[in-house]
């Protein structure tokens, strides 16, 4: 029989302050992996690389900017007195009511019939007081209109270069051109990871990211393969020389905070606080599994793949007492805190367990071998035991089903979405990585999440092609071992010293290996 004790009312409430369809990590995060040129079993190709490097595409950019501004048009002309001019010569017939008498827009080549002669929503008075073009809407040609760069935004050189929005290729100064910046006029500084809240109204909503990582040649990895030299000993083989062997993908990892239940696997019976008590201190154990909150926790990324384990009736974490380092060292539930023996490791072992592994001690969550309710939890080393091994299940989905976002190529794994990210080119050089998640429809999200740039590794190892000799009198070759000397084996009686892994030495070179190695 299980009971609920009702905990005082707790708000659940968050505040949102981001973008609800759009959300954009301009940050620069460092690639989370080794660099292959610190392995001396692993080499660069040495192709080399047919597009330009990011360096040489922020020249390119630089020259065009220059280009673009020593354009600007009517650059000699003083409109103030154009117009001080024709009031002098009391020509101030003014057609279109835009502010420039119908003479000083002869001078200027704009409409006289019209206020906006280019049809971009700016005034040609405006325009042409603050050097935009009045005949074009989008003055510099960066792929971004006029109106957008000087229209609600906090300053009209937002990057500070002197260069005007409407005349500069990158307002921001991120390195990315406006043309091909998701968020042309913002960028946030370098982060090892990035944290951010939204809410959806519940329809299908896309996430849009584009990153760089903090040195920016580090983009061009998407682009590299390298060579595993040949081997023939590991499991990762090369055993036909190829040179293409090891490439690298980005990918952007998300991490939402997850309520479930934490279910045993030996006895199928679920982590719960005892009698959902509220005090420091309080046992954990387990019981029936039932819709109580003394059952629900809340895994709350805490950074390095290590998590807070919240009750979610009493909103403390799970620990370790007293941060013991010893086997059999008591769980209980504790005021959260920063301590190491409240951080959790939770990892996958198959068949959709988990082990779960304290921080501060490297041990595991263990519940006493036993099927019975009240069954104490404690630490101890692990042994891959079905009482160590934890069934993880979501009280609620807050993403995605798998199938879902297939044609995405997106990745679910219980509370991580992996989502691929493809470089963004200018002048054939990549300059960002951008990707874009996906929620179909659904109830409403309160959705928070950390996002890290990760780099997938794929290789491709040579499968050891296995062969039998036959001889002509129908028997097959087999090699000696210990305890017979013979040389042939009859049809039907073939064992592992009369298969041969084929080992390629060079070319036209082979060698036969036995199954003892």
């Amino acid at each position: 029989m299980s009971w609920c004790k009702s905990p005082p009312l707790q708000s659940t409430l968050r505040l949102f302050a981001f973008f609800a369809i759009c959300v954009l990590l301009a940050a620069a995060v460092e690639p989370a992996v080794a660099q292959p040129a610190d392995n001396p079993r692993i080499s660069f190709s040495t192709a080399e690389p047919v597009y330009i490097s990011p360096a040489t595409a922020s020249a390119l950019t630089a020259l065009a900017q220059l280009r673009a501004t020593a354009n600007q048009r009517d650059s000699d002309l003083d409109v103030d007195e154009l117009i001080a001019a024709a009031a002098a010569a009391s020509d101030t017939t003014d057609t279109d009511g835009d502010g420039l008498y119908d003479s000083v827009e002869w001078v200027l080549g704009t409409d006289d019939t019209t206020s906006d002669s280019d049809f971009d929503r700016l005034n040609d008075s405006y325009e042409a007081h603050t050097g935009l073009d009045p005949l074009k809407p989008d003055s510099n040609d960066d792929g971004l209109a006029d109106y957008f760069e000087v229209t609600n935004v906090s300053s009209l050189d937002l990057d500070g270069d002197g260069y005007p929005n409407a005349w500069d290729f990158d307002n921001d100064g991120d390195g990315v051109i406006d043309a091909l910046d998701v968020s042309p006029f913002a960028k946030s500084t370098a982060h090892e990871s990035l944290y951010f809240e939204i809410t959806t109204n519940g329809n299908p909503t896309y996430l849009n990211f584009q990153l760089r990582p903090k040195n920016p040649d580090h983009l061009r990895q998407t682009l590299q393969t390298w060579d595993w030299p040949p081997d023939w000993e590991g499991s990762m083989k090369d055993t036909n020389f190829s040179e293409d062997d090891v490439h690298i993908t980005p990918m952007l990892e998300l991490t939402v905070p997850i309520t479930c239940t934490i279910r045993a696997n030996h006895s199928g019976k679920c982590l719960a606080v005892f009698n959902a008590s509220l005090d420091d201190g309080a046992n954990v154990q387990q019981a029936n599994c039932s819709t109580c909150s003394n059952q629900l926790w809340q895994l709350e990324h805490a950074g390095d793949g290590y998590y807070k384990i919240v009750a979610d009736h009493s909103g403390k974490c799970l620990e370790v007492f007293n941060a013991s380092l010893d086997d059999g060292a008591n769980v209980q539930q504790a005021s959260c805190s920063d301590q190491d023996n409240q951080l959790w490791k939770v990892e996958a072992v198959g068949n959709d367990l988990f082990k779960i592994s304290a921080k501060h001690s490297g041990k595991s969550l263990e519940a006493f071998n036993s099927t019975a309710d009240g069954a104490n939890v404690y630490q101890a080393d692990f042994w891959s035991h079905d009482n160590q091994v934890w069934k993880l299940e979501p009280a609620e989905n807050v993403l995605p089903n798998q199938s879902l976002v297939e044609e995405y190529h997106i990745m679910i794994n219980f509370n991580k979405a992996y989502i691929p990210l493809s470089p963004t080119r200018d002048y054939g050089a990549p300059v960002a990585l951008t990707g874009r998640m996906f929620f179909p429809a659904s109830t409403p999200l309160d959705l928070s999440a950390d996002a890290q740039l990760v780099w997938t590794v794929a290789a491709q190892t040579d499968n050891a092609e296995k062969i039998a000799l036959k001889a002509p009198n129908g028997m097959y070759v087999r090699a000696k071992d210990s305890g017979d000397r013979g040389l042939y084996v009859l049809p039907g009686f073939m064992t592992g010293w009369g298969t041969f892994e084929l080992i390629y030495v060079a070319e036209n070179k082979v060698g036969l290996k036995v199954h003892n190695g």
